[in-house]
């Protein structure tokens, strides 16, 4: 199975539905891969994912690169042209979400398929299903003496967690 990140256009309101376009052309989805093209022709990968910037830091470093190879040093040009293929093959996702949230595209979460198709129906099923009609404006019925207690255990340590209250990232957790 493969893990898809959605990505809202800034075309869509709050609830996340689209304003102007069609509900598929509100959000995108990308996967979280390695770009085998990104290493075999990287050119090609870079012109297609519209990734301009980069498009042109890659011709230049491949400049660079054949004029070191030409002068005294070819073992290290040669290597070097590699590396920058290296790169986008690793990072290539990391490129492509990056310029999705210059353009304004905001993350909206992950979403679990074996292929796309089913990654957007997915998201879009979840969607729906979050776009139930709730009333934010109403306050959730509570008593006074359990807003009193629960202002008070807000009160007493804000900043402070105890060991088992915190999630722990990682190998090693924070004592």
């Amino acid at each position: 199975m493969a893990i898809y990140e959605a990505y809202l256009s800034p075309l869509t309101n709050d609830q996340g539905s689209a304003t102007q376009y069609e509900s598929l052309q509100s959000f995108k989805l990308v996967e979280d891969k390695k770009h085998i093209l990104a290493l075999i022709f990287p050119i090609v990968w870079l012109f297609w994912n519209r990734l301009w910037f980069w498009l042109a830091a890659y011709i230049l470093a491949s400049i660079v690169f054949v004029l070191l190879s030409n002068s005294y040093l070819p073992i290290i040009g040669s290597i070097m042209s590699l590396v920058t293929g290296l790169f986008l093959f690793l990072e290539g996702r990391t490129l492509i979400v990056t310029k999705l949230e210059r353009q304004g595209w905001y993350f909206a979460g992950v979403v679990d398929a074996p292929d796309v198709e089913i990654a957007e129906y997915k998201y879009l099923e979840s969607q729906e299903n979050s776009n139930l009609s709730i009333d934010s404006s109403v306050e959730p019925i509570i008593s006074v003496d359990e807003k009193s207690s629960l202002s008070n255990q807000a009160a007493k340590s804000p900043t402070k967690y105890k060991m088992g209250d915190r999630p722990s990232i990682g190998i090693f957790s924070e004592d």
